[in-house]
């Protein structure tokens, strides 16, 4: 069992860097897994790092006779920016079709080589005489197509791997490479500027870009890893599917944990399987709940590109040049140190925020840290508008890009990818993720295209943008956004049941948040060493995993006694009489479910628990329960002289005499549904003296016999008061609920409770 999954009192919880380091060894096929997914988020990072500083360079503007200071140049820069957003858009969109149809891992493959093919024709442009851009563009747009397809599915993969524990860190961690890859190419560019003079030299361009290939090279090792779970359930593999969990899981095939969470993937998916893409585009507008549930991934992809951060990252240079730092040299210096400071402080959001402070706060805090910065960058423009020199307002405007930055890498660069991949519908997430990603790299692709010319035209009113569009994101988040850490993927849907708005701002307050009601009711945090318990050795571990009342406890403890006692006494003489089964053990399993408040018809996720083996031959031996005085009836015609537990009833109120069943055209068919199924027939071995039963005499004897194809023979006029002969399921209903209405008292003003 893994250390995550025991609790012991005695000791005291991890914390910190100790928990995060406990949840890489128990989480380490996980974590290995979301780390060669997440090479995918660095082909991103890296071109969004290299493109913005190879547009500088001098060696680039002479290989492609370009002229900086023409009017047209800044549209050209938006142009070379922008195509590759446009092969994104396409590539998301296709993401859907291919993510469904080959799977999420070979998907991941086959876009990798894609972008690699991209990179090859960026590298080798402008060789020999031709300086034609045609080259360029066509590179950056296949490039574009793979990075798309990949930026897609990577969130999609690693959600439907990831344990919910961890989940939130490792689609987190696509965010986390992205700005490594930012990073380094920022330094690449440094380094090859300082190290190349000379203004000719097309090496300087070339290297940036073909080195973007060797986080593309890392991501093939995806052809190691296991295939989506949840994808191969939905194509109806389950063997693969078990296969694939218990490898991500690092567990055995047959754990009850494991065994547990595949039935809830597989019970989500029931019905939903092999859908096509009109069936999923009209489920996700099935009902109001289902489409803003879907919704929620595209809106906040739209505003994290209206943060303003991928205007920082294309044109930091240009930014740093216009708060004081003229030389070439010194604003790369500062995007590089920029780029190292997106690294530290994503990697401290993903190890301390995310899973600690939450989705929904982290946001939050995000937001108006980022408004902060923007805004004192655009009034500092606007109050010192000609000012070029490193006077004190543009030393604080240079730390507060850097302000910006640590705010963003907290909360709006990590946290939509998560949320996305974390509130899609199973059954569409495909789908919602290809809009999502589209809707990225469309406002991505329309904000690379109007950045420069903003810069140009309205200076500091691009600053004040920025800056209100995330005064609106903290109100977006505040009312709209639920809290899902720690939510199974399966128990998300439940956060978007009743009012919305309502619902949203209670998980404002962590106190309240409806996610700690739902995170704890997963097999995830379930105790492998329930299994081979009995029933009262789990009485404690039940009270404690569904934090239910004493009184529902016994209620349960003897429901569950007496569905024991039942089953054995029923299916005792059947198993035996069939002759392949001497000695038969009967394994029971339960589930708790625990609904939570704002949704009374919702319940959450279950938990399995092992209520054990039994030894159907020996409980049979106790015929009757200390708690109900019974009677044992025997019917010497059956074979196997079967015993059944009755409870004597108190005497009945007088019915109706009978008709006559042989003189009666109606079919059986009819007469049976009038008696809810119950057989009316009269024993082989039937006295005579039993038509005159007296109606003030005592409740008749139930008498047991085997099913028999045809009526036995009978008088034409029907005794008053015939003996009736239920079903297997009729006894066992009226068995249990004739051991249980005794033995348990209702108080009523629990009930009203």
């Amino acid at each position: 069992m893994s250390s995550s999954d025991s609790f012991d009192p005695r000791v005291p919880p991890k914390t910190g860097i100790a928990k995060i380091w406990d949840d890489i060894k128990t989480y380490r096929r996980a974590y290995l897994l979301t780390a060669i997914a997440s090479f995918g988020g660095m082909l991103f990072g890296w071109d969004t790092g290299l493109i913005g500083g190879v547009l500088t360079m001098d060696a680039f503007q002479h290989s492609f006779n370009l002229d900086p200071d023409s009017d047209s140049f800044a549209n050209l820069q938006g142009n070379i920016v922008s195509v590759l957003q446009g092969g994104c858009f396409f590539g998301a969109a296709s993401s859907f079709w291919l993510s469904d149809k080959v799977g999420r891992k070979w998907a991941l493959i086959l876009s990798d080589l894609i972008f690699i093919v991209g990179s090859v024709i960026q590298t080798t442009c402008a060789l020999g005489s031709s300086n034609d851009l045609a080259q360029l563009y066509v590179g950056r747009f296949i490039g574009g197509f793979g990075v798309g397809l990949i930026s897609a599915v990577v969130p999609t993969y690693i959600g439907e791997n990831a344990n919910k524990e961890i989940r939130g860190r490792c689609i987190g961690c696509m965010q986390l490479f992205n700005v490594t890859g930012i990073m380094l190419s920022y330094f690449v560019n440094y380094g090859i500027s300082n190290h190349i003079a000379s203004s000719t030299d097309s090496t300087k361009w070339r290297v940036p870009f073909a080195l973007q290939m060797l986080p593309g090279a890392f991501l093939l090792l995806i052809v190691f890893q296991n295939e989506s779970p949840r994808w191969l359930v939905e194509k109806n593999r389950l063997a693969d599917a078990k296969r694939a969990l218990a490898h991500v899981r690092a567990k055995s095939e047959d754990d009850a944990v494991l065994l547990q969470e595949l039935d809830e993937i597989i019970t989500d998916f029931h019905g939903k399987e092999r859908l096509s893409l009109v069936t999923q585009m009209k489920a996700v507008c099935a009902n109001k709940k289902i489409f803003y549930q879907s919704s929620m991934a595209v809106v906040l992809m739209f505003w994290q590109q209206w943060t303003g951060t991928n205007s920082i990252n294309y044109y930091s240079p240009q930014i740093f040049k216009s708060v004081g730092l003229a030389s070439q040299s010194a604003g790369l210096f500062a995007t590089g140190i920029y780029g190292v400071v997106k690294v530290v402080f994503t990697s401290l959001g993903l190890m301390l925020g995310v899973e600690q402070a939450g989705r929904k706060w982290s946001l939050i805090c995000g937001a108006a840290g980022q408004a902060f910065a923007m805004f004192y960058i655009g009034i500092n423009q606007a109050v010192h508008p000609n000012d070029s020199s490193l006077s004190g307002n543009n030393i604080f405007a240079i730390i507060c890009v850097y302000l910006f930055v640590v705010f963003y890498s907290f909360g709006w660069g990590p946290i939509p990818f998560i949320l996305s991949s974390e509130c899609s519908p199973n059954h569409v997430r495909s789908l919602v993720m290809a809009a999502a990603l589209m809707t990225q790299w469309l406002f991505n692709f329309i904000i690379a295209k109007i950045t420069p010319i903003m810069l140009d035209e309205i200076t500091y009113g691009t600053f004040l943008l920025f800056g209100a569009c995330c005064m609106i994101m903290l109100v977006y988040a505040v009312l709209c956004v639920p809290e899902t850490k720690g939510v199974p993927l399966e128990s998300v849907n439940l956060l978007f049941d009743g009012n919305i708005i309502a619902g949203a701002t209670k998980d404002t307050i962590p106190r309240y948040s409806r996610a700690k009601k739902l995170q704890n009711h997963h097999l995830g945090r379930g105790d492998e060493n329930w299994a081979g318990k009995s029933v009262d050795d789990n009485e404690q571990d039940v009270r404690k995993a569904a934090n239910v009342s004493d009184e529902a406890a016994e209620i349960s403890a003897q429901i569950i006694r007496s569905i024991q006692q039942q089953l054995a006494s029923v299916l005792h003489d059947q198993l035996l009489a069939s002759g392949s089964l001497i000695r038969p053990i009967l394994h029971l399993e339960g589930t708790i479910h625990e609904g939570y408040e704002g949704a009374a018809d919702a319940r959450a996720a279950s938990r399995r628990i092992h209520l054990g083996s039994i030894d159907v031959a020996a409980i049979r031996a106790a015929s009757a329960t200390p708690h109900t005085p019974a009677t044992t009836t025997t019917d010497p015609d059956t074979a196997s002289n079967a015993t059944l537990t009755l409870t004597t009833r108190p005497q009945r109120a007088r019915r109706p005499p009978p008709r006559d069943y042989l003189s009666d055209p109606e079919p059986a068919s009819k007469r049976r549904k009038e008696t809810g199924g119950l057989r009316l027939s009269r024993p082989s071995n039937h006295d005579p003296e039993l038509d005159d039963i007296d109606e003030t005499a005592p409740a008749p004897v139930r008498q047991i016999e085997p099913e028999t194809k045809k009526f036995p023979q009978r008088k034409k006029v029907a005794p008053k008061v015939r003996p009736l002969q239920p079903s297997t399921l009729d006894r066992l209903i009226i068995g249990i609920w004739e051991q249980i209405h005794g033995s348990i008292s209702f108080d009523p003003q629990i009930v009203a409770n």
